[in-house]
């Protein structure tokens, strides 16, 4: 009776033998087995066969238990690991059991696959990336005997790269004024980013490793709801410097979580220019035209600050010609263009235009009155810069530019515009000029300027800059000539609301002539 019940007992202790021993997760299919210590296995076991009419017990001794697996190996991939062994040298070995756990302890261990005895590699799939998983396998005989566990820790990554499916850089081209591109790149899974910007001229291309501070992988991806993912990265130079002018290549690559790297592909052409052309030495010559006589507007425009990719691709240019003076009447022709040229392709240079007042492109009549020129030189990344000159047909009429007409005025306004010499051809100089208001609207000039008729204009509530006066000069009255700038100061709330007339005439010295302009105003205080 003693001998039978120890049968049953070693019996027992043999099948607990076969759970192995590792703490883990039990991912996958297979036959959970509780965490146990290894113990030494005593002389003998029992193996209990169990038929349907009989049950026999045989002793087998120890060392029929097979061998440890030998050349036991474990190679991560991309969410699987594969599994080979070295066969074992007994002749009953009927097969190889393999088992699998998290490497978390205290969590289910798992027979992950039973195979035959001539069957030395298994790949285990479905597992996640950067886990680290334990391993054991156990050969086991005919007899369902099985050998110690072999185990080993192995972690499935990615070995597939991410790959950039497209690269876009919007817009190509920054200025002074549009100083900021997105480099939007469309990658196949979620990774970062890094950059690098070259020269174009650059014989070899920057390698991105992430190993030098000017390319970090640092832009992160996010998801663009198909499959894809998105990283932007902003070229931003609203600092207003131009140390990054020039002609560059962008070239990104992406990381994944694993650490693999895709290619580095490149866009090519992205010009950086922050710096204007500059236009200077402006010139009118002559500065004073007479009918039928032409003046040459001449001027010089240079790339010489500019970043040496940039200069030389050619600008647009264009002249523009204004009047910018009323004539002896109350119609306003402020800033009326009256001729224009544009060239295209245009190189650093000293250029020039000729313009006389009979040249049948003009627009409009030319009358008596200052003119300007002005010149637009536009680069080929859109930066653009002026100048501008003025020239005199004949002379310089007297002309209001603040208030403009019919214009809301209140308080104390200034009034502003020009008065000069209005004819420069009888060589008699221009000796002031005079501002005065009336009540109402008054149509047209008055016939004589030199004795006005005091009942309809006053000048009790306007005066000119002190320094155009001297002592005993009237505050209506400017000594000096007056080009675009302040001709007097009127103080409206002397005045009752209502509707106004402003008369500008300048005066030549004794034996010249008076010229008149008229202004319209609105007084609401």
């Amino acid at each position: 009776m003693r001998n039978k019940i120890s049968v049953i007992v070693l019996g027992l202790l043999a099948l607990v033998l076969v759970g192995g021993v590792v703490g883990g997760c039990g991912q996958g299919g297979g036959t959970e087995v509780s965490e146990v210590t290894p113990t030494t296995l005593p002389v003998t076991t029992t193996t209990t066969v169990v038929t349907s009419t009989s049950t026999t017990t045989t002793l087998m001794p120890a060392s029929s238990r097979p061998e440890l697996v030998s050349g036991f190996i474990a190679i991560g991939g991309e969410g699987q690991v594969t599994l080979t062994w070295e066969a074992n040298t007994e002749d009953d070995i009927a097969g190889y059991k393999l088992y699998r756990a998290c490497r978390v302890k205290g969590e289910a261990y798992a027979l992950i696959a039973t195979v035959s005895g001539e069957v030395l590699s298994y790949i285990d799939t479905g597992l996640t990336n950067d886990t680290t998983y334990f391993y054991e396998i156990k050969a086991f005989n005919k007899g369902g005997i099985e050998s110690y566990g072999a185990g080993l820790y192995v972690t499935p990554n990615d070995t597939t790269p991410p790959t950039i499916l497209r690269m876009d850089l919007f817009p190509k081209v920054l200025n002074k004024e549009t100083n900021v591109a997105t480099l939007e790149i469309i990658v196949s899974e979620p990774g970062k980013a890094g950059v690098v910007k070259q020269r174009m001229t650059a014989s070899s291309l920057y390698e991105i490793d992430g190993t030098s501070w000017y390319y970090p992988f640092q832009y992160n991806s996010t998801p663009v709801g198909d499959g894809t993912h998105k990283i932007s990265y902003i070229f931003d130079f609203s600092d207003g410097t131009d140390s990054d002018d020039g002609f560059w290549k962008v070239s990104a690559r992406v990381k994944d979580a694993g650490g693999l790297l895709s290619e580095q592909p490149v866009i090519e052409g992205f010009r950086i220019d922050q710096q204007n052309p500059d236009i200077y030495g402006t010139s009118c010559s002559p500065m004073v035209l007479r009918d039928d006589r032409s003046v040459t507007f001449s001027y010089t425009i240079s790339e010489s600050d500019d970043d040496d990719d940039n200069k030389n691709l050619g600008l647009i240019t264009t002249v523009e010609v204004y009047s910018n003076n009323d004539i002896f009447s109350d119609r306003d022709n402020d800033d009326i263009l009256i001729r224009s040229w544009t060239n295209t392709s245009v190189l650093p240079g000293r250029y020039s235009v000729s313009w006389s007042d009979n040249d049948p492109l003009n627009s409009v009549a030319i009358e008596d009155g200052s003119y300007v020129f002005k010149v637009y030189a536009t680069d080929f990344a859109g930066n653009m810069d002026w100048g501008y000159f003025s020239c005199i047909k004949n002379g310089i009429p007297p002309f209001i530019s603040a208030p403009i007409e019919n214009q809301i005025v209140s308080g104390v306004f200034t009034i502003r515009g020009t008065a000069g010499d209005h004819d420069w051809w009888n060589s008699i100089n221009m000796e002031k000029y005079r501002i005065y208001y009336a009540s109402g609207t008054i149509p047209s000039l008055p016939v004589d300027f030199i004795d006005l008729d005091s009942d309809i204009w006053k000048f009790d509530c306007l005066a000119t800059p002190s320094s155009y006066r001297v002592d005993g000069t009237p505050l209506n009255t400017g000594l000096l000539p007056v080009q675009y700038n302040i001709l007097a100061t009127i103080d409206t709330t002397l005045l009752v609301n209502g509707d106004y007339t402003l008369l500008l005439i300048t005066d030549e010295q004794a034996g010249g002539t008076s010229a008149g302009f008229l202004r319209r105003i609105i007084v609401n205080n």
